[in-house]
């Protein structure tokens, strides 16, 4: 087993470096927006069907079927909400960009970019998509409230956990 065993983008990171596991980050990403896609063509086109798609992707993502172990689903719900909301998306990348620029540090611009998501998402596109968020962000939080004590004390230890 390398790292904690998931083959997730934050466990390539320990393990290969950031340069050598972005492309896991790109894949984890690219898997919750094609999902989310395929619920919105597949739903009319409407933003349920999105949010309901990438969080299946999320699920599968953090309960594979091959293996023991999954991932948090964090660049998962990344890629969902692009989908989903890309106005809001859009904005919350911007904010997370700055913080990047500011600070120097992916890991706080991704808890900056995620923290700022739904407040954004709020004004941009109401309560509802909000709330299906907040679900979706819920289920995040959950896998790193109940990952084994070992992990989740790596998780927090390079700032990945929700504050």
């Amino acid at each position: 087993m390398v790292g904690d065993g998931n083959p997730g983008y934050w466990n390539a990171r320990e393990v290969l470096g950031r340069r050598a596991a972005g492309p896991v980050l790109a894949l984890d990403v690219a898997k919750g927006a094609a999902a989310a896609a395929v619920g919105w063509a597949v739903g009319g086109r409407r933003w349920w069907p999105a949010v309901v798609g990438g969080g299946a992707a999320m699920v599968g993502h953090a309960f594979p079927p091959t293996r023991r172990r999954g991932g948090m689903a964090v660049a998962t719900f990344v890629g969902t909400a692009v989908v989903a909301s890309p106005r809001t998306a859009a904005v919350a990348l911007g904010i997370g960009a700055a913080a990047w620029a500011t600070t120097q540090s992916f890991e706080r611009a991704v808890q900056v970019g995620v923290a700022t998501y739904p407040v954004v998402q709020l004004v941009v596109d109401g309560v509802r998509r909000t709330a299906a968020t907040g679900a979706l962000m819920t289920f995040v939080g959950v896998r790193f409230a109940t990952r084994p004590a070992d992990a989740t004390t790596e998780a927090v230890r390079h700032s990945v956990a929700p504050a």
